[in-house]
């Protein structure tokens, strides 16, 4: 588990990528980094974009710096890269 207050102090204004992020533990763990000031990309899959509004309202009012979205489906080497570029 990502401990608050360790979390805080090394990534306040740092870009943290995490994947599958939209729902479920990878939201969770977004919300966490927002809390410490993160800088998010946030990726899922495209037709999780309906609610992607939401998300990111969420994360900015949990505290992050900016937050990005990509869709990505990881079992696609190329979108993977395309999260990078």
């Amino acid at each position: 588990l990502i401990h608050q207050k360790a979390a805080g102090s090394q990534v306040k204004d740092k870009v943290v990528i995490i994947t599958g992020s939209t729902s479920g533990i990878g939201l969770a763990i977004a919300k966490r980094f927002a809390r410490a000031n993160a800088k998010l990309v946030i990726s899922g899959l495209e037709s999780e974009q309906v609610y992607l509004d939401q998300i990111i309202n969420e994360l900015k009012k949990e505290g992050a710096a900016e937050v990005f979205y990509v869709a990505a489906n990881l079992t696609d080497p190329i979108k993977i890269d395309d999260m990078f570029k």
